[in-house]
C-alpha cells in the first residue's frame, strides 16, 4: 500500500486520529496517511487533496506540536524510520524553536 507523510510529531504518539498510522522513532512519530489512488486524483482535483491534507494537519494539532510536510510527499514506513534516524537532532531542534502548541482561536480579536 502506497502512503505519504503527513507530518511528525516531536513525541512518541501512542493513538492517532483514524485512518492514519505512526512510525515511532528516537522520541518522535512520523504520521502516514493512504496515498490517493488515480481515481481519487483525478475526481476529487487538487483542491480536494489540499483539504483532506489540511484537515489531517488539523487533527494533529489538537495533539501538540506539528512539524508538517507538503500534500503528496510519497513515504514508505520503513523511509520514514529512517527519517526519523538521520535527522533526530534536526526534529529535535525545530521542535525546540516552535516550543508547544499556542492555544488557538478560530475568531482572534482584531485590536
Amino acid at each position: 500500500m502506497a502512503h505519504e507523510i503527513i507530518a511528525i510529531l516531536p513525541c512518541e504518539a501512542a493513538q492517532l486520529p483514524s485512518g492514519l498510522t505512526g512510525v515511532v522513532g528516537r522520541g518522535a512519530t512520523a504520521v502516514l496517511a493512504p496515498a490517493p489512488g488515480w481515481a481519487e486524483r483525478l475526481t476529487g482535483g487538487p483542491k480536494q487533496t489540499a483539504v483532506r491534507h489540511h484537515s489531517r494537519l488539523e487533527a494533529l494539532m489538537a495533539m501538540g506540536s506539528v512539524l508538517p510536510f507538503a500534500a503528496g510527499i510519497a513515504c514508505t514506513p520503513e523511509e520514514a524510520a529512517l527519517l526519523l534516524r538521520l535527522d533526530a537532532p534536526l526534529i529535535a531542534r525545530l521542535a525546540a524553536e516552535i516550543g508547544p502548541p499556542a492555544p488557538f482561536s478560530a475568531c482572534p480579536r482584531l485590536g
